[in-house]
């Protein structure tokens, strides 16, 4: 097989795999938003377990991430590192795996402050209309 064959053969299946998680990421969203959607106002604003977030903190929180995100994007600039080297390489070998594979994050960890909300800045309709907002502008400028 010659090398041309084999890097078309690649850029089709890294293709196939990108058209899938962009699928899966619109799914989920698109379930987050409709599920949030229905919600009683009681419930928007109740922690789903003692100590956690409400609904709302939950969607301010991806509204603060995605900002983060897309900013990294467009400028390059994103969180700060808050970890020593050593540190960082060993969370990149034995932690980013486990997220990955797992597909989940471990069990109390916290958010980084940067994504961390202090307060709700919307009500609900709007904060959800921002949120899919976002969603759509991270596949856009992550496909270019």
């Amino acid at each position: 097989m010659s090398s041309s064959a084999a890097a078309e053969r690649t850029a089709r299946a890294t293709d196939r795999r990108w058209e899938e998680a962009c699928d899966e990421h619109r799914v989920a969203l698109a379930a987050y938003l409709d599920t949030a959607e229905g919600l009683s106002d009681e419930a928007w604003t109740r922690p789903w377990a003692p100590g956690k977030w409400t609904p709302a903190e939950i969607t301010e929180h991806l509204t603060m991430t995605y900002e983060v995100v897309i900013g990294e994007m467009e400028t390059g600039r994103g969180m700060a590192m808050k970890t020593s080297g050593w540190r960082l390489r060993l969370l990149r070998w034995v932690l980013l795996p486990h997220i990955l594979f797992h597909r989940s994050l471990p069990l109390k960890a916290r958010a980084p402050r940067e994504v961390r909300p202090a307060s709700v800045r919307a009500p609900r309709h709007e904060a959800l209309r921002q949120l899919q907002a976002l969603g759509e502008t991270f596949e856009q400028r992550f496909d270019r």
